[in-house]
């Protein structure tokens, strides 16, 4: 985790730092030290900032959508229309 949180703090205003941020969700997520609201709270800032590629956001929820299938904890992401 410091290895990734000294990353995302390098990569911070440049392209693909999403990526990172969503791993590191994820990551909290699994290992319980983010809740469901705090994972979603961050998931959907990232789905709702307008420099992100389309796709990339669709498959996000696609990704948490599948967890909600596996956990009786469920994540809600929206994806903006085109």
């Amino acid at each position: 985790m410091p290895e990734l949180l000294e990353i995302i703090e390098e990569m911070r205003g440049r392209p693909g730092e999403w990526d990172y941020q969503d791993t590191l969700a994820w990551a909290n997520l699994h290992l319980r030290s983010n809740t469901v609201a705090e994972t979603e709270n961050v998931m959907q800032g990232l789905i709702n900032r307008n420099d992100i590629d389309r796709q990339w956001k669709v498959e996000t929820k696609e990704r948490y959508e599948f967890y909600n299938q596996l956990h009786t904890d469920h994540v809600t992401l929206n994806v903006p229309p085109p």
